[in-house]
C-alpha cells in the first residue's frame, strides 16, 4: 500500500504534488574545496550530486544566498514540524529523551547526502528572505498584471534517464529572462522583454499534466531588481582583424613612480 501523502507544512499557495529535487547521477564524488574566484555574470552554480534545488534558489537571488546546511536545516525543520502531527512521520525520526523526535540524516523532505530535498523546502527557503511562490495550473494562463513584477521562474521536470528529476530557474536581469539550469554551462538569453516572456511562460504552461507530476512552474515574487549583464568585452585588435597586428614602435621606458617618501 503506498505510503499516505506527507501534509503540506508551508503558508501561501498550495505547492501541488512534492516531487524531489535533483539530478541524478552527476558527480557522485565528494565536491573539491572550492577555489576563490570571480563571481560569474549572470551568477550561475553547475550541478552538483543532486543539490540542483540549491544551485536553483541561489540562481533566482543572483548570489550564494544559502548553503548546503541551510537547506538541510530547512528539511529537518520541516520534518519535525509534519512528526508533531502525523505518527508514520513520527516513527521515521529519531527518538531522545523526554521523547522529542530528531531528524534522521535521509528523510521525505531532504537528504543530507546527495542534496535530493522536498519542494516545500525550497519554498520555505524562499519564504525565510521574504519571497513568496504561487504554482501555476495550465489554465487559466496567469493575466499580464499577475506577470509584471515577476522577476523568477522555478520549474521542475522529470527528465527521465540518468538526470531524473530536476529543478532549474529562469531569472530577469533588465529586460531579458536569462536560463540558468545548472545543467548549463553558463546562463543563456531565453527571452528579451514581456511579450517575449510571455510567450517562453505559456510554452511551458502548455506543457504541464493535469497533475502536474512531470513538470511544474512557479512564479516568484519578490526578488531583487537586478540590471542585465554588462556586454562581454570587444577582441583584441588582432582577433578582430583575423591576423596579428604589426607591432608598434617601442616607446621610452618610463619611469615608475612609487608611495611618497615619508
Amino acid at each position: 500500500m503506498p505510503a499516505a501523502p506527507r501534509p503540506s507544512l508551508v503558508s501561501g499557495p498550495s505547492p501541488g504534488p512534492s516531487p524531489k529535487r535533483h539530478a541524478a547521477g552527476l558527480d557522485p564524488s565528494p565536491s573539491p574545496k572550492r577555489v576563490a574566484a570571480a563571481p560569474s555574470v549572470p551568477y550561475h552554480e553547475k550541478q552538483v550530486k543532486r543539490w540542483c534545488g540549491l544551485h536553483c534558489l541561489n540562481a533566482l537571488e543572483q548570489r550564494a544566498a544559502f548553503t548546503r546546511r541551510q537547506l538541510k536545516g530547512f528539511a529537518d525543520q520541516l520534518f519535525i514540524a509534519c512528526a508533531a502531527i502525523d505518527d508514520d512521520t513520527a516513527s521515521e525520526g529519531i527518538r531522545g529523551r523526554a521523547g522529542t523526535v530528531r531528524a534522521p540524516a535521509s528523510h521525505a523532505f531532504g537528504s543530507a547526502s546527495d542534496g535530493d530535498v522536498d519542494v516545500q523546502v525550497l519554498i520555505v527557503a524562499l519564504q525565510s528572505l521574504d519571497r513568496t511562490v504561487a504554482q501555476l495550473a495550465a489554465e487559466p494562463p496567469p493575466s499580464p498584471e499577475e506577470t509584471a513584477d515577476v522577476r523568477g521562474l522555478l520549474l521542475h521536470e522529470d527528465r527521465g534517464g540518468d538526470v531524473g528529476e530536476h529543478w532549474w530557474a529562469l531569472r530577469r536581469l533588465g529586460d531579458d529572462w536569462y536560463d540558468l539550469d545548472s545543467l548549463l554551462d553558463g546562463g543563456e538569453v531565453v527571452a528579451r522583454g514581456a511579450d517575449a516572456f510571455r510567450a517562453l511562460l505559456e510554452t511551458h504552461l502548455s506543457s504541464l499534466s493535469p497533475s502536474g507530476e512531470r513538470r511544474s512552474v512557479y512564479l516568484v515574487h519578490g526578488l531583487v531588481a537586478l540590471p542585465p549583464p554588462p556586454p562581454p568585452p570587444p577582441p583584441p585588435p588582432e582577433a578582430a582583424a583575423g591576423g596579428r597586428s604589426s607591432p608598434s614602435p617601442r616607446s621610452p621606458a618610463r619611469k615608475e613612480v612609487g608611495p611618497p617618501e615619508a
